[in-house]
C-alpha cells in the first residue's frame, strides 16, 4: 500500500497549517491563484538501466535548446552527469543497475 493511499483514506483529526515556502495557504489562494499546482505522478523507473544511463537519460531530458556559450549539448549532459555523480556520491554506482 503506498504512503499515498494510506493518508488519502486516513481520517486526520488534527488541525495543521499550510505553507507554501513561508506564505500561508490562505494568502498564497488570494494572491498567488495558479502559481502552485499539486502533480500527482506516479515515477517509472527503469531497472535495466545503470545508475549512469538513468542520470544521462534524466539529464538529456532536462538539457535546454538554448544553452550557455552555446556549449554542445553531448558535453553539457556529460557534465552534469559527473557533477551529480560526485555530488550526491553516486560516481562508484555508476555500472550498477537501478533495480530488478
Amino acid at each position: 500500500m503506498s504512503l499515498e493511499v494510506i493518508l488519502v483514506s486516513a481520517p486526520i483529526f488534527m488541525t495543521t497549517d499550510i505553507h507554501y515556502n513561508g506564505i500561508p495557504a490562505k494568502i498564497m489562494h488570494t494572491r498567488f491563484r495558479g502559481e502552485v499546482a499539486y502533480n500527482g505522478e506516479v515515477d517509472v523507473h527503469f531497472p535495466h538501466l545503470t545508475v549512469g544511463q538513468t542520470l544521462t537519460f534524466a539529464t538529456k531530458l532536462r538539457t535546454p535548446h538554448t544553452r550557455v556559450d552555446n556549449m554542445p549539448r553531448k558535453r553539457l549532459v556529460e557534465s552534469a552527469v559527473k557533477i551529480l555523480g560526485t555530488v550526491f556520491g553516486l560516481r562508484h554506482t555508476f555500472n550498477t543497475k537501478v533495480g530488478v
